[in-house]
């Protein structure tokens, strides 16, 4: 071990004896705090001018995959250590001093360890620079999070340990150094993009899947440690090391070359043995080291797979004629299933499947669209040759229907998750992120293993539909099975009854009134009346000029309808459009309201009716949504005067020990597809609100509340003066130093 050390003393200290050591770590300074400083500026203009940035400011200036300090440390890393371990073998090769060492005691392991050793001091070095700057980071930003800065430092010291075990044995293989340089170069850009090598075929792209060193450091750059790439990078230290030591000591071995190439042989297959078994995900160990476990499911997501205990299979059917089938064409099933790690941390026992076919498809398919003149089969085949499938063994439209229907589906890319006997779907969506995440895919999950919430909209009498695509309908809001924002995403089942011919069913966790246009029979009338004497929730939607049909469902709960047109001055709309406000009552629905009434968010309702009510009825009544008096009138017949009204309640009793839970809206058309798409300035929150009453009415159960808890570090604590001491210390006075200490170094070596 004394020699080990010795030799690695030895090479750290004539590292630093030429300059290209010096101007690596000052290049290395000056770059880093650069775009540390410059990302810092412009992230603060961001909070300034009240842009949700998201993530918290930490995460924002040093770790975001787009545009943070460590994406381009981790891009620019490969750049360096080949300029430094270039030399670490092959100048020993060149000048002859390897035969001599080689025939002193010391053997080519003690050689190799106390070389890369002395690129570890290296590295170290090179983290105390990113040190430095979290420290930075730390005195600029109120509650910074170290954690998720320490991780990425952690995740670079790795990646530059790696490459330079890599770069050391290139290093042994040639005398000439700017040979191994370049070959190191070659060696990581193979390493990066051996992934995409074999992926259509299974034994070979498990291979060059583990292989890549591309995309390893992705996790811990943004404060997710694991186990699996932990390893990766100890298992390509260890197998680069081992070669350089079989290549040094290869040259003592007389014989065939078959016999010095089988150490190579022997140290890869062990190192794809431990590869392949350290990533499992059984044995992966997680460690989420930010503040707010920003990579970690939520609780109510880790309840939901806590619950299954038996394995789990998602059956992915690939229309290749969809867009969003790239992300799982055979070369992308490993990226693909990549998005679902988080669940493999609670439910390792996960097995994915993939059916590939081809169909016609209404929406989202640019090959149909774009070649109107061929046939539905030319167009597959047309598709498949461009995204190397084998035509003959895709699915035809009639072989994909005696496995499964998907034509509620449009036929699009759809994943069926299926848990002991039941059935979930999880969709792709028509958004820029178009993959599930965490809320869409918990609530299929959940729907496997418990109730799923059951709506069902009265019909029979012009009521909206949840299924209809026109302005005033609820589709959008409901069952639209490309917005991710639906409630059939969140895990509710919609069905229509007629009351006519059929009776509330007992399964109902929700009915739904909106709008009708024409008079309940009194028929109708008692089983409504029926179902909410028994405890049954109920939305009930009305519209003024039908609000006598439901009067009498009203004025039950001791609600009364206010005679006359409500009107506001909203610019660009008619005097009968309201922007309603929440009362402080509504906090009851959602915790969101506090911050809707701090913001002024209101709620867009086109014509609106007035409420008055009273006590008396034996229910809990209290307004949700109401008009101010210095922003409405109500116009009779005797004239108009400021006003202010309930136009929303929310209403509860207890009934069989189980709180019953109503809410009446004076207006129908408050989360249809018009209203639900409107954007006024950003302050009508309709989109918003419809999950929440959701979630109201079934308890908390679903949707699913996967929000994580907000970011402390949204502000700064340095000032004008501050940033630019910073920038100057940073980005002049440290490389200064730096520049002054090797230039003394090198002066006092060359005297010597």
């Amino acid at each position: 071990m004394k020699t080990i050390y010795r030799i690695a003393r030895f090479e750290l200290s004539t590292m630093f004896y030429s300059p290209i050591a010096w101007l690596v770590l000052i290049i290395f300074m000056l770059q880093t705090s650069l775009i540390y400083t410059d990302t810092f500026v412009m992230i603060e203009r961001y909070l300034k001018l009240n842009f949700n940035i998201g993530g918290g400011m930490t995460f924002q200036v040093f770790n975001h995959p787009n545009y943070g300090m460590f994406r381009d440390v981790f891009q620019n890393t490969y750049l360096y250590i080949p300029l430094l371990t270039m030399g670490l073998i092959s100048k020993e090769i060149s000048s002859g001093s390897i035969k001599l060492l080689m025939s002193s005691p010391l053997n080519a392991r003690q050689l190799v360890i106390g070389k890369y050793l002395a690129m570890i001091g290296y590295c170290l070095i090179l983290a105390l620079v990113l040190l430095i700057l979290m420290l930075a980071g730390g005195l600029s930003i109120e509650h910074a999070d170290f954690g998720l800065v320490l991780s990425a430092i952690f995740a670079f010291f790795l990646l530059a340990a790696s490459y330079s075990a890599i770069g050391l044995f290139i290093s042994s293989l040639t005398s000439y150094q700017v040979v191994a340089a370049i070959g190191t170069l070659a060696t990581l850009a193979g390493l990066n993009y051996v992934d995409k090598i074999g992926q259509s075929v299974p034994i070979i792209s498990d291979l060059t899947y583990w292989l890549s060193i591309s995309g390893r450091t992705n996790e811990m750059a943004i404060g997710l440690i694991n186990t699996r790439d932990i390893v990766y990078f100890l298992i390509i230290i260890t197998l680069f090391l081992a070669f350089a030591v079989s290549k040094i000591s290869g040259g003592r071995i007389v014989g065939h070359w078959w016999i010095k190439a089988r150490a190579y042989i022997l140290v890869f297959a062990i190192a794809i043995l431990l590869g392949y078994i350290s990533s499992r995900p059984r044995l992966v160990g997680y460690w989420d080291t930010t503040a707010t476990k920003m990579n970690t499911l939520t609780p109510p997501s880790q309840d939901v797979v806590r619950n299954m205990r038996d394995d789990l299979k998602i059956v992915n059917y690939v229309n290749i004629l969809d867009m969003s089938s790239f992300s799982a064409t055979p070369r992308n099933q490993k990226r693909d299933f990549k998005r679902f790690d988080n669940y493999l941390r609670y439910l390792p026992q996960w097995e994915m499947e993939y059916v590939y076919f081809w169909d016609t498809i209404t929406l989202g398919s640019y090959m149909i669209q774009n070649n109107p003149e061929l046939s539905l089969e030319a167009i597959a085949r047309k598709t498949a040759d461009n995204w190397e499938y084998k035509f003959e063994e895709l699915l035809t439209p009639s072989q994909i229907k005696q496995k499964i229907d998907l034509s509620t589906e449009d036929n699009q890319f759809v994943r069926v998750v299926n848990y002991n006997g039941k059935q979930s779907f999880l969709r792709m969506f028509d958004d820029i992120q178009r993959y599930p995440a965490e809320a869409e895919t918990s609530a299929a999950l959940k729907r496997l293993t418990g109730k799923t919430p059951k709506v069902y909209f009265v019909t029979g009498h012009g009521e909206r539909d949840y299924e209809k695509s026109m302005d005033k309908d609820y589709q959008m809001a409901m069952t639209l099975r490309t917005f991710r924002h639906a409630m059939i995403q969140k895990g509710f089942d919609f069905e229509r009854v007629n009351l006519e011919s059929q009776n509330i069913p007992g399964d109902a966790s929700l009915l739904v009134i909106a709008s009708p246009t024409t008079p309940y029979t009194e028929t109708e009338l008692g089983k409504i009346n029926d179902y909410i004497a028994k405890g049954g929730n109920l939305l009930l939607a009305i519209e003024p000029e039908t609000k006598d049909y439901v009067l009498s469902i009203i004025n039950q709960f001791g609600i009364s309808v206010v005679n006359g047109q409500l009107n506001q001055n909203n610019d660009g709309f008619e005097k009968s459009f309201i922007l309603a406000d929440f009362t402080n009552e509504a906090k009851s629905i959602s915790d969101n309201v506090e911050e809707y009434i701090e913001k002024s968010k209101k709620v867009s309702m086109p014509d609106v009716i007035a409420f008055s009510h009273t006590t008396a009825s034996g229910f809990e009544i209290k307004p949700y949504l109401f008009v101010k008096a210095k922003d409405t009138k109500l116009v009779t017949e005797n004239g108009e005067n400021n006003f202010s009204a309930p136009v929303a309640y929310n209403i509860t009793k207890k009934v069989g020990g189980k709180e019953q839970r109503i809410m009446v809206f004076g207006d129908a058309d408050f989360m249809s597809n018009a209203e639900y798409q409107r954007n006024i300035d950003r302050r009508n929150v309709n989109a918003e609100i419809v999950g929440q009453i959701f979630s109201w009415f079934t308890y908390g159960e679903f949707p699913l509340n996967t929000s994580k808890p907000k970011n402390p570090d949204t502000k700064t604590t340095i000032t004008k003066t501050g940033k630019l001491i910073s920038k100057t210390v940073l980005v002049g006075v440290i490389p200064g130093i730096i520049f002054a200490l090797g230039s003394i170094v090198l002066l006092r070596r060359r005297k010597k």
